[in-house]
């Protein structure tokens, strides 16, 4: 899960991984008193460069403190990704991944059977080609979710927070998924018997530069790519992107394109609220009040109203600055 993020660490094999994991999680659950979950790799693993756990966040201050306290590692790294903390125990690199209540169901699918999660999510961002009309579907650690764009903007629409819902979705078999995967080939063949499955997607030139970088750090998606050359299944997606975001409606019962609505609507009532009343119309019907005294006095005119955005969608210019009026003349 972290790389290589522990210099001194090294591969462990089997059974001496086994007997580390018996001895560390009885380790960690006392150390931050709350639940543990081990990321479940692959039967057929002969050693293991790392030893990913779950850990329900309860919002513990110094989890490097009591990671030195408890485990006193000789290496320890950190990222702010998912609050990923890496130490050694021994020659094994053990990485912690910090999880919310709200994300720990989602995150126990998301993270087993090694790059599986990143593959639903490459399988979900194609579907229907929707990102050429700026819905861009997400499939990760905290769930399903829509990302809308709109003149800049970005809204997140979460389709749903149940795993299974996801799958079924994807034509992927869930109690399949329960069984557990052998290698990484299982895992492959998996993705590939989704009726969604779209060789074209997994391709570099079809990656953005960020997943590019990403995934050529990770060994399993190269072979991956290779893996799948004798599969070259391309779904058409050709019905048209309404046609695909109904399918979408129909199965999880959003209305993408109605969330679209509602946010240039948003965006439309905040344009009206900046036309009646901004810096410019304040300075040319008040020009005593400029600079810092301007931002100042219009910050502390909209404080006084419990729904700012309310009171002026409500009210003519006029009524708004007879307001500001008697607030600037009684202040």
């Amino acid at each position: 899960m972290g790389g290589q993020a522990i210099k001194i660490a090294r591969r462990v094999p089997r059974e001496r991984f086994f007997k580390y994991v018996k001895e560390i999680i009885p380790m960690v659950e006392n150390a931050f008193q709350t639940k543990v979950h081990m990321v479940n790799g692959f039967t057929e693993k002969e050693d293991f460069g790392d030893l990913d756990l779950l850990i329900l966040d309860n919002d513990l201050q110094d989890k490097i403190k009591t990671i030195e306290k408890h485990f006193n590692p000789q290496e320890i790294s950190t990222t702010n990704i998912n609050q990923l903390i890496s130490f050694n125990y021994n020659e094994l690199q053990v990485d912690l991944i910090f999880t919310p209540q709200t994300n720990w169901e989602t995150s126990k699918i998301f993270y087993e059977w090694g790059d599986l999660g990143n593959f639903i999510g490459k399988l979900t961002n194609n579907f229907g080609r929707l990102r050429e009309h700026n819905f861009s579907l997400k499939y990760g650690y905290d769930g399903f979710k829509c990302k809308i764009i709109h003149n800049g903007g970005i809204k997140n629409i979460f389709l749903t927070k149940d795993s299974k819902e996801v799958f079924r979705f994807l034509g992927l078999d869930f109690n399949r998924w329960k069984q557990g995967f052998k290698n990484r080939e299982e895992v492959y063949d998996y993705i590939i018997g989704s009726k969604y499955f779209d060789h074209a997607s997994f391709q570099w030139e079809n990656l953005n530069s960020i997943n590019k970088e990403r995934n050529r750090r990770r060994p399993n998606y190269v072979h991956f790519l290779e893996y799948i050359e004798n599969h070259k299944i391309e779904p058409k997606w050709d019905k048209g992107y309404l046609y695909y975001l109904n399918e979408i409606k129909e199965f999880f019962g959003v209305d993408l394109i109605e969330e679209l609505e509602i946010i240039k609507s948003d965006e439309q009532n905040q344009e009206d609220v900046k036309n009646k009343f901004n810096g410019n119309i304040v300075m040319k019907n008040y020009p005593d009040i400029k600079g810092e005294n301007l931002g100042k006095s219009m910050s502390d005119f909209k404080s006084n109203f419990d729904n700012w955005e309310s009171f002026v969608s409500n009210n003519s210019k006029e009524t708004i600055l007879k307001k500001f009026d008697e607030f600037i003349g009684g202040s």
